[in-house]
């Protein structure tokens, strides 16, 4: 019997401890403590095409000294990484490749004081194997104080389509499950529900109205006699009230004594004044009148004229060229340059001038 007992002590122990070790976090902010000094972890194998890799998060302390971290892998491609909490240094990195069925390696890591560490297994399994990884640590390794905190719980989206499609992890369609459609049996035994339930609520009836009511509501009708519109208005001027202070609401009336017809002439008696003219005489005698002629104005003089551009040379010679006919001169490195308004451009040396003046 006690055999036994300590037999199914030994199994439920173990059980705890295999539940400890295959917990693994997949949420930076809720990493797995860490309780022995083995980690155990399982990647599953992604579909063809899928490109994701799979993280896990462990968390776990070191005293003052060496931590010596073992690394076992299986059908393992990816990467494990040490970091202090909670300022992300990274300690060590540790690069697996999966050419190999099974590798094994270590680091060593170094504290100078007691801190808490934070351990990360990021990769995939390069074939249709799940790979699997086994961590040994040993030295100043400390197991992980922290309580046992679950991952918060992911928002679920279900799909109220009238089909389930099941897809993989890069969206192929592996399945279409159509939902089960009622039976007529069912059908019928919902519209008895649904029927029993409509009995079952009360009717209510309509009361006949009150006396007083309908009375009231007589009352209240409005009854609309349609009369002559000439005596109403006469009716409203009588019932007006009328103003005592008369000065202040009394009309002027204002005689307008009517224009007299226009004759033919155009004009009215006692509007022409002596010593004036018509409009039709007017108008004759605007016509009449010469037209206004224009004084030509006087040409424009060029001030140019009578004014000359003379280059004098060395050897006695000269040019003359008149203002108006030469539109610019200049000097640029010893050459005289004249440009005449017709187009005409002349170069001239300025070791052959002798002066040039304007007269």
């Amino acid at each position: 019997m006690k055999i036994t007992v300590f037999r199914y002590l030994v199994l439920l122990s173990l059980l705890m401890a295999a539940g400890s070790i295959y917990a693994q976090s997949s949420d930076q902010m809720f990493p797995t403590p860490v309780r022995t000094s083995e980690i155990a972890s399982s990647i599953k194998a992604r579909a063809i095409g899928d490109p994701r890799v799979t993280t896990y998060y462990y968390t776990f302390e070191g005293e003052q000294g060496d931590v010596f971290v073992n690394v076992q892998s299986k059908n393992f491609t990816g990467d494990i990484d040490v970091y202090i909490v909670p300022s992300q240094q990274p300690l060590t990195k540790i690069v697996i490749y999966g050419d190999q069925p099974e590798a094994e390696t270590g680091r060593v890591v170094y504290l100078r004081k007691p801190e808490r560490l934070l351990l990360r297994i990021q990769g995939r399994a390069p074939g249709d194997e799940d790979a699997s990884v086994l961590i040994k640590f040993a030295g100043s390794f400390i197991a992980s104080k922290l309580d046992d905190s679950s991952d918060p719980a992911v928002p679920k989206v279900e799909s109220s389509a009238e089909t389930n499609v099941r897809v993989n992890s890069v969206g192929t369609i592996l399945e279409v499950i159509p939902k089960a459609t009622p039976t007529p049996a069912a059908i019928a035994s919902n519209l008895d529900e649904i029927s029993s339930k409509t009995e079952s609520v009360p009717e209510v009836k309509e009361e006949a109205p009150k006396e007083e009511e309908s009375a009231s509501k007589e009352s209240r009708t409005v009854e609309v006699v349609v009369t002559d519109p000439i005596k109403v208005e006469e009716k409203r001027k009588e019932t007006a009230p009328r103003h005592t202070n008369g000065a202040a609401n009394r009309r002027v009336r204002r005689t307008v004594q009517p224009r007299p017809a226009i004759p033919a002439g155009g004009e009215l008696p006692g509007d022409r004044k002596e010593g004036t003219s018509t409009p039709a005489e007017a108008r004759k005698s605007v016509r009449r009148q010469p037209p206004v002629e224009k004084k030509p104005e006087p040409p424009k003089v060029d001030p140019m004229v009578g004014i000359n551009l003379v280059i004098y040379f060395k050897d006695g010679s000269r040019i003359d060229r008149p203002m108006t006919e030469v539109m610019r001169f200049s000097v640029e490195r010893a050459v005289l340059t004249v440009i005449s308004k017709n187009g005409t451009i002349g170069r001239y040396n300025m070791t052959e001038v002798s002066r040039v003046s304007i007269e």
